[in-house]
């Protein structure tokens, strides 16, 4: 799990969270918002059927979190190789709306030695500053 602090003054625009693929994906993202201590609920479906293998582009954007507020981006991805074996993953990418400022990333990977599926998790929090 990675934190992003956003200095709030600074980031006046939209972000965006990229997910990328190596390997063949099918994937849920949510955005998710702390309700009370450790506890996170689902803010927002961003995608509840995506796939890495059709034509859409996996980023979505939304409003950077309030100063002192914390939102969780959750992605969730069942996956394989294309081979065999090999190594999948996934990567969020957040950045500004306009592609200006990269605001930090964190990959999951996992290596599939004798074929089939595996599951894989992608949490990021972003706080406001």
């Amino acid at each position: 799990m990675k934190t992003i602090s956003i200095d709030t003054a600074a980031v006046q625009e939209p972000i965006v969270l990229d997910l990328d693929f190596t390997g063949i994906a099918r994937y849920a993202a949510y955005l998710c918002v702390s309700s009370s201590g450790d506890q996170w609920v689902v803010d927002r479906v961003l995608e509840n059927d995506g796939r890495s293998t059709d034509s859409r582009l996996d980023a979505f954007e939304l409003a950077a979190p309030q100063k002192g507020k914390k939102v969780m981006l959750f992605a969730t991805a069942q996956m394989t190789s294309p081979t065999p074996s090999g190594t999948v993953s996934m990567t969020g990418r957040v950045y500004t709306a306009t592609g200006k400022q990269d605001l930090g990333s964190d990959t999951v990977s996992f290596d599939i030695k004798t074929g089939g599926y595996v599951t894989l998790e992608l949490r990021i929090i972003l706080v406001g500053t």
